[in-house]
């Protein structure tokens, strides 16, 4: 019986140690990331159905410095953190923003956007906060977005949707008073709904929204590489560079970039 055991023991402390990720993708040559398909600028199919985009074209720099390709799979806002889990994808880059309640379930790159939670409703129906506490407020669940309305207006009429698409079009058919996600988000739907002169989005911003490269657990090594990546990027000007393609001057956006790639 001793004997038996020890024989065990032996054979566990034998076993190979489980590769981390970072050496299966070196291994495979691929960096698989789960992305947005639909939301430009920051990830989105053009007319050849090729994914392009802000968020695009950050995880295929990264991909450059692992010295490996970029393969996409496209996420939404309920499903990503479970196509995460399931090894369906080594990264999700989807416009996610870093919470401490997230961190303990994943892990995060640094920083490599930061937006803040905004409104749009019809013109001069909002101003301040205290003119939505009583408004029909669409938003998508499992978003930061959601929790954030719970705290701040809890007397709104809170109303959740699949995604913040599906929030806009709600408000575009008078079902909501206003809809609330990240501002760049709601820019970019601004630019492309009916009658955009009938909406807009206040100078009221409610959060700040650190997106960050999320990461299964137990993968240090692949989170500090990715970090790496991000850190050259930014010493190098291709960070600045990225941004300014899709939100900067010359862009319909015209915005300043005002955060780096750091921790």
């Amino acid at each position: 019986m001793v004997k038996a055991w020890i024989c065990a023991l032996l054979c566990l402390f034998s076993l190979p140690l489980r590769a981390e990720l970072l050496d299966d993708v070196l291994s495979k040559g691929v960096l698989v990331a789960g992305v947005r398909d639909g939301y430009p600028p920051f990830g989105f199919l053009d007319a050849k159905r090729q994914y392009q985009g802000y968020e695009i074209d950050l995880v295929r720099a990264i991909a450059r410095a692992l010295k490996v390709r970029a393969q996409f799979l496209a996420v939404s806002t309920q499903n990503r953190f479970q196509i995460l889990q399931n090894n369906y994808v080594d990264v999700v880059v989807a416009m996610t923003t870093r919470t401490p309640e997230r961190q303990k379930g994943f892990d995060f790159s640094y920083t490599y956007f930061v937006s803040g939670q905004q409104f749009m409703a019809r013109v001069d129906r909002v101003h301040q906060l205290s003119d939505l506490a009583h408004l029909r407020i669409g938003v998508a669940t499992h978003s930061t977005s959601y929790d954030n309305l719970l705290k701040l207006l809890p007397t709104a009429r809170i109303v959740k949707y699949d995604d913040s698409t599906a929030a806009t079009l709600a408000l575009l058919q008078d079902e909501v008073d206003a809809v609330t996600t990240d501002g760049h988000i709601l820019m970019s739907y601004h630019k492309t709904i009916p009658n955009p002169q009938d909406y807009e989005i206040p100078a009221l911003t409610i959060s700040r929204e650190p997106y960050g490269v999320v990461v299964r657990k137990g993968n240090p090594r692949l989170v500090q590489a990715i970090n790496q990546a991000l850190l050259e990027l930014e010493r190098s000007g291709e960070g600045k560079r990225l941004y300014d393609k899709w939100f900067g001057p010359g862009t319909s956006y015209n915005l300043k970039r005002n955060f780096t790639f750091a921790p």
